[in-house]
């Protein structure tokens, strides 16, 4: 079957086949939802990872990025999701074991917009609408590549509606071959004066 029918955890499920009968669990999801005459004992998931993860097969050559500090900086206009979103990235990290240095909240950004509720005159009739927009900056240090790829997808797709999400990582590199001083001669590959 090519289409799937529900995610897992980072599996797209494909198929449920029972290990006794060999019934597919698709044939059984139109049937019913309580799967009469099954045997629910003994299903094994058939799936495939996302296309974001590595097949199994597929070894990469390549040293894992590392990063010294990972900021992720997420705005919204609604206080209280904004404090539950912040509850949740908090709690995922912690339990992932993911280095949070520092969360802490800038100041809110208010702007407010007067309109004149007549179209020509009569100032007097004013009306004041204002936007508040809330932040909050998650700082993360000494994380690997695949870590800090894996965490930033887990709270990205966990992203409440009307929020946004800001990223800057800071990668730790190699000094370029130009820039590193040349290394001094010793004393035993110097060559010494011939002897007369």
């Amino acid at each position: 079957m090519a289409t799937s029918l529900f995610r897992l955890g980072h599996l797209a499920v494909t198929r449920l086949v029972c290990t006794q009968c060999g019934d597919a669990v698709a044939s059984q999801l139109t049937r019913s939802v309580a799967f009469p005459n099954t045997c629910l004992s003994s299903w094994l998931l058939v799936a495939k990872p996302f296309s974001s993860y590595a097949q199994a097969g597929e070894e990469t050559e390549e040293p894992d990025d590392l990063f010294r500090q990972v900021t992720v900086e997420v705005k919204g206009h609604d206080k209280a999701v904004v404090k539950s979103y912040t509850e949740f990235v908090t709690m995922a990290a912690n339990e992932l074991g993911i280095n949070l240095a520092r969360v802490f909240q800038p100041p809110k950004i208010i702007s407010r917009y007067t309109l004149l509720k007549s179209v020509h005159i009569y100032s007097k009739h004013m009306v004041q609408y204002e936007s508040r927009t809330h932040f909050t900056v998650f700082e993360m240090k000494h994380l690997t590549g695949s870590t800090a790829d894996t965490f930033l997808e887990y709270i990205q797709r966990n992203l409440p509606e009307g929020m946004a999400m800001k990223v800057s990582k800071d990668r730790i590199e190699k000094v370029p071959e130009h820039l590193v001083p040349p290394k001094k001669q010793t004393s035993k590959t110097a060559k010494s004066p011939p002897a007369s």
